[in-house]
């Protein structure tokens, strides 16, 4: 591998859905919905800064993304990436890494009940306030990693009191985080940062003094792998931002 690897984040980091992009944009499809419509879109800096600051990196892919999912998204990952949000990494045939899954498989399992009483409790609220939102586990390779509760654009504000309950509720068991209209929750085991070492001492061809790596994201789960990383490169007016300017 060339010295410059960089891990990122995808969704609020190089893409967006349009509802995200300002009208009259140079926009290019980065991503297709599962029915194969364009569903999330690169603006020209976005296109910008893959295309030209990022030309000579090798780009690993660190996302809360399916395998299927990242399928759908127009860059190529053609050396690694790391999905399910740490749960699996994927190698640069795009296999999953036996060793990684059998660190990641027992702990989801073990997880299960904890993401079923999860997902009740946001059920009985999404019910209780009529909000137009959806929760669902997000499973993947024949095992659930984490839920997923989507309200609609804008709306982020309905869910954080839910967020609060379920912080309260499960204590360090999860990792709660709402970001944008999305809140997730992650039992303790599922980590970005954990995936990200895994991925430096066994794929790297050369150690992290001997290279530049670059980190991307825009969430504050994504702000364990960005702190391994040389640089970090934040999305202004992103969650991680404010949360750093403060």
């Amino acid at each position: 591998m060339t010295p410059i690897v960089a891990f990122t984040d995808l969704d609020d980091t190089l893409f967006q859905t349009a509802a995200k992009c300002r009208p009259n944009q140079n926009l290019r499809t980065a991503a297709l919905s599962s029915s194969g419509e364009p569903l999330s879109f690169m603006t020209l800096g976005q296109q910008l800064l893959v295309d030209l600051l990022l030309k000579d990196a090798y780009l690993i892919a660190v996302t809360a993304r399916t395998g299927a999912s990242l399928s759908r998204v127009k860059l190529k990952f053609n050396h690694g990436a790391i999905v399910n949000a740490g749960g699996t990494i994927l190698d640069p045939n795009g296999q999953v890494d036996q060793k990684w899954h059998d660190i990641t498989a027992p702990k989801a399992k073990q997880s299960q009940a904890l993401l079923t009483e999860a997902l009740e409790m946001a059920n009985c609220f999404i019910d209780h306030f009529a909000l137009e939102a959806k929760a669902r586990l997000i499973g993947d390779y024949g095992l659930n990693f984490y839920l997923s509760i989507r309200t609609l654009p804008g709306h982020g504000s309905e869910l954080s009191d839910l967020e609060k309950e379920l912080s309260e509720f499960f204590g360090p068991k999860a990792a709660v985080n709402l970001s944008g209209h999305n809140l997730t929750v992650r039992p303790a085991y599922l980590d970005k940062a954990r995936a990200v070492e895994f991925f430096i001492e066994n794929y790297l061809a050369f150690s992290p003094e001997e290279g530049l790596i670059i980190g991307l994201g825009d969430s504050l789960a994504d702000l364990g792998f960005l702190n391994l990383c040389h640089y970090q490169l934040i999305p202004t007016n992103s969650q991680l931002a404010k949360f750093r300017a403060l």
